[in-house]
């Protein structure tokens, strides 16, 4: 079982009066409808870039995420973000350019087949900084990658797979701020990191309605970006993956 079914399972068996007396508690659960968008290339020279969307047809999809928090008036002891999102991105259709990628070579005409997993885990601690009103909480998230990202060509067929796993610390930071008298907030939340070329950003962009009986709805836009400069072993990419997204969540 991946980590964040862990955590997922971990968090729904822990009995929610117990937390509602010990700490604010909040999960959330919704669906990210994106598209894909970038390139990937195996070497320094832009030649066999190929672009995820035109090139191996990489389409939209509709994914589902989980968010669980749990703040306490503890002082210094941080609070705790965790949260789960599903990425599979994947095409087929017909090569529109020959190209070599991780040593295997794909030919122009010929039915490629891509999948890029990106499903992920996050574990973020984060302090609130300010919580009067307007809410901006700072932190540490740690991101869990358990992917692979797979090219085969029918015809003759070929494949090759890179290994996508891989664990990054992220500064992570959200800012809510209520609109008066109206239930509805407006907010972003994301994590940042950028390193020797490489960089990953995952934004986003919200309006929350909340009612008085512990429950609420939200919508926005999400973007994640990763840029991945792989020296060692050639390869080079950048994917990004945007859309908007709509969840329910539960808080106490």
């Amino acid at each position: 079982m991946k980590l964040r079914h862990w955590l997922a399972a971990g968090l729904l068996l822990t009995p929610i009066t117990a937390m509602a007396d010990f700490a604010g508690f909040r999960v959330i659960g919704g669906s990210f409808d994106y598209e894909v968008e970038g390139t990937i290339r195996d070497s320094n020279s832009v030649i066999d870039e190929v672009n995820l969307k035109t090139d191996l047809h990489l389409g939209d999809q509709s994914e589902s995420f989980f968010y669980a928090y749990i703040e306490h008036p503890i002082p210094l002891i941080p609070n705790i973000r965790v949260g789960s999102t599903g990425m599979n991105l994947n095409g087929s259709g017909l090569a529109t350019k020959s190209f070599t990628f991780n040593g295997v070579t794909f030919n122009q005409a010929f039915n490629t087949t891509t999948t890029i997993n990106l499903d992920h885990s996050e574990i973020a601690l984060y302090y609130e900084i300010i919580d009067v009103g307007v809410d901006f909480d700072l932190g540490l998230n740690v991101k869990i990658f358990d992917g692979e990202a797979t090219l085969t060509e029918n015809t003759t067929p070929s494949t090759t797979t890179e290994n996508l796993d891989f664990t990054i610390p992220m500064l992570y930071a959200s800012l809510n701020v209520p609109l008066p008298l109206t239930g509805l907030s407006i907010g972003v939340e994301g994590s940042v990191i950028s390193y020797d070329g490489n960089s990953l950003t995952d934004v986003l962009a919200r309006i929350r309605y909340t009612t008085d009986f512990n429950l609420g709805i939200e919508a926005g836009v999400r973007t994640f970006d990763l840029t991945i400069e792989d020296t060692t072993d050639q390869t080079y990419g950048n994917i990004e993956v945007s859309g908007p997204y709509l969840s329910l969540f539960l808080y106490f």
